[in-house]
């Protein structure tokens, strides 16, 4: 009986982990979907990722900028959109949120597998 139980409790911890497996899988999936919109191409990607990086890096360089707080506001901003492309990528860059999709996709398969081998043992 407690080895049952035991299964049961190891099955169900797989379950935990394989929703929170596909949650990464479906939002690698969404990225790909956004992506593909050109709204979002021009608002985000274009326009803050890329023109709005530029323009705070103008503002930074400016020698008008000699305050050390508005020098740390300027770095900060680009720090933040730094973060922001590391964690959506782009199309030479797999970001963080791509890496996770695909680790989860590995990680799902091993998953299901030892699920299946647990559920087999308590089968017999």
């Amino acid at each position: 009986m407690s080895e049952k139980l035991n299964i049961d409790e190891q099955i169900a911890q797989i379950d935990t982990s394989i929703e929170e497996q596909n949650k990464r899988i479906a939002r690698g999936e969404n990225l790909v979907k956004l992506f593909s919109k050109p709204e979002f191409q021009d608002v985000f990607i274009d326009g803050y990722l890329n023109e709005e990086a530029n323009r705070v890096f103008q503002l930074l360089t400016s020698p008008r900028v000699t305050k050390p707080e508005e020098v740390n506001s300027y770095l900060s901003q680009l720090d933040t959109i730094k973060n922001i492309g590391r964690y959506l990528g782009d199309g030479d860059y797999p970001g963080t949120v791509a890496i996770l999709a695909i680790n989860a996709k590995k990680e799902l398969e091993e998953l299901n597998r030892i699920k299946q081998e647990l559920l087999e043992k308590v089968g017999e």
